[in-house]
């Protein structure tokens, strides 16, 4: 010891001379705490359209205009009889009549005459008549003040 000079306080410095690559006196790096993620329950399977359709709303307004509109569309196939009801942003048709009739008006309804939006079809039913029923579910755009189909 020399005269004068005391000794630091605290551990003694490790042995060995200090790299360029590991320093001396090392201090821990803060590890950050990330916040727990929220708990996501799965909502389930997607409804099909018929389960969609069956629990919207009813918006008497639109559905009743948009109804009209889509009975003028479909007022020109021929030898099928045509059901329509309409909720929210969704409607259904339901088409009925032998079954070549309600294949050409599947057609008329997916070309160029017919709703310019995507259909969604139920597999068709033949009755013991030979009757053929199909169902089309067609989900319309409509903006907040829209009353009306997209054209």
């Amino acid at each position: 010891m020399v005269s004068g000079v005391a000794a630091p306080e605290g551990p003694a410095p490790a042995a060995g001379p200090a790299s360029a690559t590991s320093p001396a006196h090392t201090t821990a790096t803060p590890v950050p705490v990330l916040p727990a993620l929220p708990t996501v329950v799965p909502a389930g399977p997607p409804k099909s359209p018929a389960e969609r359709f069956a629990t919207e709303p009813r918006d008497e307004r639109w559905a009743t205009t948009t109804e009209a509109d889509l009975h003028r569309k479909t007022g020109a196939l021929r030898d099928v009889h045509v059901e329509i009801a309409c909720k929210t942003a969704t409607c259904k048709l339901t088409l009925g009549g032998e079954p070549t009739a309600v294949g050409t008006a599947l057609d008329t309804l997916g070309g160029k005459q017919g709703l310019h939006v995507p259909i969604t079809l139920s597999a068709p039913s033949v009755d013991a008549n030979g009757t053929a029923t199909v169902t089309v579910y067609v989900r319309l755009g409509r903006d907040a003040g829209s009353d009306a189909p997209d054209d």
